[in-house]
């Protein structure tokens, strides 16, 4: 799978609302910039909040085997503003060990609550997906990937990481 796409993800008006509210003041939350909502395979979790509800919903769509958790964070970027292509990783892996690790499935979720231009998503340097209101993008998790330059108003997205192994961060 390079990208694979959902559109109209969430059909529950109060969880889109909730979820941009989320979007809006992630201190809703708490203020640290990533978190980790963990899941025993084949069976669900117990969602705290309106992203962890979210993640039930990516992983029904997704159906990766043998995840045992996701990763969960917002993004927002303004006019001007891009995302240089990067991978996601286990972070402190990376920083402890010089070691890539990296998620199953990489996903991207956008309420799409505010108009904006620009700021297509870029996968693997050969795919470009213009984002789409209240749609999922899902890739490989070590397929390289940013963000072209927001031209027009502020472009919230809700990115998900699907993992196999638990991330050293969120272990023990």
């Amino acid at each position: 799978m390079i990208l694979s796409l959902w559109d109209n993800l969430v059909r529950d008006p109060g969880l889109m609302e909730a979820l941009k509210a989320v979007q809006d003041d992630y201190g809703l939350i708490d203020s640290s910039t990533s978190h980790w909502y963990p899941r025993q395979a084949g069976a669900p979790g117990q969602p705290r909040n309106p992203i962890e509800r979210l993640a039930e919903i990516v992983v029904a769509t997704v159906c990766p085997e043998g995840l045992v958790g996701v990763e969960y964070w917002t993004n927002s970027l303004g006019s001007g503003e891009i995302m240089y292509p990067h991978k996601d990783k286990d972070e402190k892996l990376y920083l402890s060990r010089k070691e890539f690790r990296h998620p199953a499935v990489s996903t991207v979720f956008y309420p799409g609550h505010l108009p904006f231009a620009g700021g297509q998503l870029v996968i693997d340097r050969r795919h470009m997906l213009s984002p789409a209101p209240n749609q999922l993008a899902a890739f490989r998790g070590d397929l390289e990937h940013g963000v072209q330059k927001v031209t027009d108003g502020t472009r919230h997205s809700i990115a998900l990481n699907l993992w196999d192994v638990t991330p050293i961060a969120y272990q023990g």
